[in-house]
Formats: C-alpha cells, structure tokens, sequence
C-alpha cells in the first residue's frame, strides 16, 4: 500500500514539475517576443518635415488677396520658411490642363468641385504613405468626415484633408412666430419633417394686411435627401436608381407636401424680407450676412434665431450627411509633397480650426471645445443658438460616392409644375439620366 501511494505521489510530483516548467518557457518566449517586437518599434523611423525654405504654388477659385486672408497668412507666418503662390483655378479639367500646357504645376490644390478632374489629369495622389512616413495622426479630426472624403474615391483612398467643413440648421424669425401666436422652435431638438411641413402650414397666412409663409427651402430641398445619404445611381455600372430605391419615393412624398404648401402662398413671401417664418439654411447665412450699415443688419437679425434642422420621425437625432467639404489636395505631379503636406496640416491644426470657428466656419476637428466657440468672434452670432447647426449626428456618407449621379437632373420645380405623379416623375427623370450617362460613357 506503502508503494503504492508513493507511485501515485511520484507521478502528480513530476506532472506539476512538468507543468510549471512548461508554463515558465511559455512566459519565457513572450517575454522574448515582445522585446523583439519593443526593439523593432524602436528601429522604426519617423521623417522629421524639412525647414528648408520652400515655394508652393496653391490653386483655389479664391484670387490672392481672400486665399492669403483665409489661411495664407496664417501658413506663412507659422511656417516661415514656406513663400505661397496663388494660382487660379476655376477647378474645372480643361483649366488644370491650361495650367499644366503652361508649365504650372500647382503642388496644392482645392478640390472643390470634386475628384473627377484629378482623376482625369492623373492627379490623384492619395495620403496614408507620406502621412505614415512623417507620423501624422488624424484621430483629432471628424471620423466621419475624412469618411466623407474616403466616398469620393473608388478605392476609398484618402486623397485629401479638408480644412472646413458644412452645417446646416432652421433658422426662423421670432417676429412671424408672435404674429401668429406660435411657441418658438425647440432650441435643442429637432422636430420631424411632418412636424416642420404641419408648423409651416399654420404660419400661413395674412396677418394685418401682409402676406407670410411657414418655410423656405430654396436651394436646399434636398436637405431630407441628404439625411437619407443614397446614392441616386451605382457607382460602378451609372444604373440609375429612383424608381428601384424606395428612399427616393418617400423623399418625392414629403416634397410634394411641402410644394403642396407651397401653392397656398404668396409669391411675395421671402425670409428675406420678414415675411416667411422658417428657412433651412447653411451655416454661412447669418454668419455672412451682408449689407452696407451694420448697425442695421444688427438689428434686422435681431429676432432671427436657429433651431436644429428638422429630420426624419424614423431617423431622429440624424441630420444630413457631411456636406460643404473641400478638401485640399496634393498633386500627384508636385515635387514638393513633404511641403504641400506641411501646409495641409496647418490648416487643419487645432489652433487654426479654433480661429475658423470663432468667426463662424465649422470646423473639421471633433472637439466640444472649438463648437461652442463656434461665432465667438462674428458679431452677427452673438446671442444665437449656434450649438442647434451641430446638434445632430451626420448621416453615414455612402461607401463609395457616385459620380455618374452628376447626370440625374433632379428637377423638383419642373415636377412641381408638371402635374404628374411621384412614379411618373422619377421614372422620367431616370430614363432621361440613362440618355445622359450613356453618353458620357462614350466620350
């Protein structure tokens, strides 16, 4: 019996012996894999930016005197040992082509008119090498608006950063709203789409002689649109999708709501004029707003405020996707990429974001700090509810941006005045897009 406990005591001994013996090789490797690992890290090497003094040519449709006012000083004064050039671009194929037939290659350029003329000119140059090379690290800017830039590439490549961004919000004018007796907008929500179109009805009407009008969407009736974030054709075949895409049919019956209102009012109804009690509008509307007193304009805005912009009842909380976004560019053909990329990032740096954003342009840096500077400095915000143009969460862009939708001619006036119905209307707009994009096919 003796022996036998002694065997089965032998036995556990050696297999826990084993066990530990195992176990502290095991620590052992990992402990030598990740020095390994620390040592290659180390051996990693960042480019450091060269302070050699450098020109740079920068293309923008801005002139000198504005590009220099916007950011070139400020660049130039950070970075002295980087000269600026402004070359004027209409940002059209055919003037990149002048340029480069004249022996002007831009090292930078604004790309506010899209990818498609780069593409064309072999001017694409996309960013992760050299921003891997020197060490840059975005995580400070709007995710979602980098992702922005990522749709408009096939590849979702990053091939610019953008220096701004665009908000849009409900203005409205607290002086229409006392005449009809209706509360004011929720400062901090937004309402629906019903909602706004329902509000806007009962704005309608004369008070005290005078014609007025619930709200004004001109230029910016594709705002719901927006909020949806579809793509109106395939970005790979241009097959065009309004009559296949059921978003496009629900966004068609809320505009024929609203150009339903819009027949009950006056033509002599404007915003502008104090006449209409709500307006969807960008950002730029009361931060840019212009006249010759500005004592008078102080006090024409004084009872305009901002609401958030209405949204979907299904997809509170969700405003329209990223818009307004210009991205600077580097060209492909500069030999001064390591400078072209100094000058984006300075742009883009958080003290300058905090500049824009205190005189009234969004920022393209995700920080509560810069937004609630937001018209600190622009005396037409003062006392506005400008936090309503950011409290909304942007919609996703699409994965990959179409450019064949260039082609779709969304026409809501015509259909307005058309007197046909919703189907009718997108499956005549589509028929005439396919003419379109065929076409472009060809050339």
């Amino acid at each position: 019996m003796n022996l036998q406990r002694y065997l089965i005591f032998t036995i556990i001994f050696w297999g826990l012996l084993s066990l530990l013996v195992a176990c502290s090789q095991a620590e052992t490797n990992e402990k030598a894999e990740t020095s390994n690992v620390s040592e290659k890290d180390k051996n990693i090497s960042v480019k450091e930016f060269s302070n050699e003094e450098v020109t740079l040519k920068i293309a923008t449709p801005w002139g000198q005197d504005y590009f220099m006012t916007r950011v070139g000083d400020y660049v130039e004064e950070h970075l002295p040992h980087m000269t600026l050039e402004h070359i004027d671009w209409d940002g059209s194929v055919e003037g990149l082509e002048e340029l480069y037939a004249s022996n002007t290659v831009p090292d930078v350029l604004l790309a506010f008119t899209g990818q498609q003329p780069l593409e064309e000119l072999d001017s694409v140059f996309p960013l992760e090498d050299i921003l891997e090379e020197y060490g840059v690290d975005l995580s400070y800017l709007d995710p979602l608006t980098l992702d922005e830039i990522r749709s408009r590439d096939k590849e979702r490549r990053l091939v610019g950063i953008p220096q701004e961004v665009g908000a849009i919000g409900l203005y409205y004018n607290k002086e229409v709203f006392d005449l009809f007796g209706h509360e004011y907008p929720n400062p901090d929500e937004s309402m629906t789409w019903d909602e706004a179109l329902e509000l806007a009805t009962n704005l309608t009407g004369s008070r005290n002689g005078t014609d007025f009008c619930g709200l004004e969407m001109l230029d910016m009736e594709q705002t719901p649109l927006w909020e949806l974030s579809a793509n109106m054709t395939d970005p790979e075949t241009g097959e065009v999708l309004l009559v296949t895409d059921s978003k496009f049919t629900k966004y068609m019956e809320l505009m024929e709501r609203y150009y339903h209102n819009q027949e009950n009012q006056s033509e002599e109804c404007s915003f502008a004029n104090k006449t209409t009690a709500m307006k969807v509008g960008w950002h730029g509307f009361l931060a840019q707003w212009g006249g010759e007193d500005a004592e008078k304009e102080k006090e024409y805005l004084k009872n305009i405020d901002i609401a958030p912009v209405p949204t979907w009842s299904e997809m509170p909380g969700i405003g329209p996707s990223p818009r307004g976004i210009q991205p600077w560019v580097i060209n492909q053909h500069s030999e001064q990429k390591e400078a072209a990329l100094q000058f984006i990032l300075e742009g883009v740096s958080k003290e300058y974001q905090l500049t824009l954003s205190r005189i009234g342009t969004p920022s393209a840096v995700k920080a509560d700090e810069i937004v609630d500077q937001f018209g600190a400095e622009n005396e037409l915000l003062v006392d506005k509810n400008t936090k309503a143009l950011f409290q909304n969460i942007p919609a996703d862009p699409p994965e990959i941006k179409s450019t064949w939708d260039q082609y779709v001619l969304f026409d809501l006036e015509e259909y307005s005045e058309s007197g046909i119905d919703i189907q009718e209307f997108l499956r005549v707009t589509a028929e005439e897009a396919e003419i379109r994009i065929e076409e472009a096919k060809g050339k």
